[in-house]
């Protein structure tokens, strides 16, 4: 009885939901190498320079961005020296220069972004504009739970009434042929369902965290994790508390010296660092050493620099973070798969190529039971 019920439970949300899930797998896919296509386009228009080029110093490239736009507050650095300075309003970029002319490059490519703004809104909001956009957001986000539910009911649904291998083999073995497109639908609905279930099933819960706070309090709840404590001083380092002085003038260390102190206490396979560009009146240089691919924030090493005596005033890796804290980081580029790396990147997309056959198969399915009856009877 339970699992006749599940069934149609299963069923008819498959259908509610088969337009939309079809619409976010499909463009999961074309999103899973959005990171690596676009870096790869903008290092096509670096400008090349040979090895005894000499770098401007970070000093006079800050002051170069700041004359363009006041308002900035990040820069990020590539561990390449030659490569550009990208600086940013927190999540609003800003000017990119040449680290050799302090030139200001244009690398951003129009249709490439217009394409992937389409596809990325599509996939969070239907496209929706306006005051739609929330409404197009919840409905992905109503999809998204929906889904959930599709594949933990589905992967129950997939085991035979009785487990023996002839049961077990036809859904979980692609044939050389079917006898039907009503047993192939079947069976590739089943058996990509199987194969895909644990990362298609983190791929969408975290997409929940994302979108819902009970879910992720869910998550919280599951992994034992603690509220968010926030400490009221910083984490000593073991290199010494600097000795502050109250008058900001004598706080004179250029930058380009504190960013060459802080590579000495980072790790030697950073890929690139973001320094939040100080204020007057502050009295610590902050820098963010990533060593990952740039969504892998637990590869990232976070460290304060006075601007005197320039001795490191905290260092923070990823695991010195509150459990709840790295959960949710990891929540978010779990989603994409990024987390991971590229062979993460990859099997997030695989996967979402995946439920784009299960949804079309599962409402092939369903056409056949609902719908070609009802025909068959006029």
């Amino acid at each position: 009885m339970f699992r006749t019920l599940l069934f149609w439970c299963h069923l008819v949300v498959g259908v509610l939901a088969g337009l939309v899930v079809a619409i976010m797998s499909l463009t999961g896919v074309l999103l899973t190498y959005e990171r690596q296509i676009n870096t790869w386009v903008e290092v096509q228009k670096y400008p090349h320079y040979s090895t005894d080029a000499q770098r401007m110093s970070l000093d006079a490239l800050v002051n170069l961005a700041l004359d363009k736009q006041v308002s900035l507050n990040t820069v990020t650095i590539e561990a390449d020296k030659y490569a550009p300075l990208r600086f940013s309003q927190g999540r609003t970029t800003g000017p990119v220069l040449d680290s050799v002319t302090g030139k200001e490059l244009v690398l951003d490519h129009v249709k490439l972004d217009t394409f992937f703004h389409t596809v990325e809104s599509l996939h969070r909001w239907l496209a929706l504009e306006g005051e739609m956009r929330s409404a197009g957001r919840q409905v992905t986000g109503v999809s998204n739970v929906l889904f959930l539910f599709l594949i933990i009911s589905g992967i129950y649904l997939w085991f035979p009434n009785r487990i023996k291998w002839p049961y077990l083999k036809v859904r979980l073995l692609f044939r050389r042929s079917y006898p039907s497109t009503l047993t192939r639908d079947f069976h590739w609905h089943h058996i990509l369902g199987f194969w895909s279930f644990v990362p298609l099933f983190f791929v969408v819960f975290s997409g929940a965290v994302i979108s819902y706070s009970w879910a992720a309090n869910f998550m919280y709840w599951v992994a034992g994790a603690e509220p968010v404590t926030v400490s009221s001083s910083p984490v000593n380092s073991g290199l010494g508390k600097p000795e502050y002085v109250s008058n900001f003038q004598n706080r004179n260390k250029k930058l380009e010296v504190l960013f060459q102190r802080a590579i000495e206490f980072a790790p030697s396979n950073w890929n690139r660092v973001t320094m939040r560009i100080p204020a007057d009146s502050d009295e610590t240089v902050d820098f963010n050493f990533d060593y990952g691919n740039g969504a892998q924030r637990h590869m990232i090493t976070t460290m304060q620099i006075d601007r005197v005596s320039g001795a490191t005033y905290q260092k923070q890796e990823f695991e010195d973070q509150p459990l709840r804290s790295r959960l949710r980081i990891l929540a978010r580029f779990l989603h994409t798969g990024e987390v991971l790396g590229f062979w993460g990147q990859t099997l997030a997309g695989l996967v979402s190529l995946l439920s784009l056959v299960m949804v079309w198969t599962g409402l092939a399915l369903a056409w056949r039971r609902l719908v070609v009856p009802l025909l068959q009877r006029e």
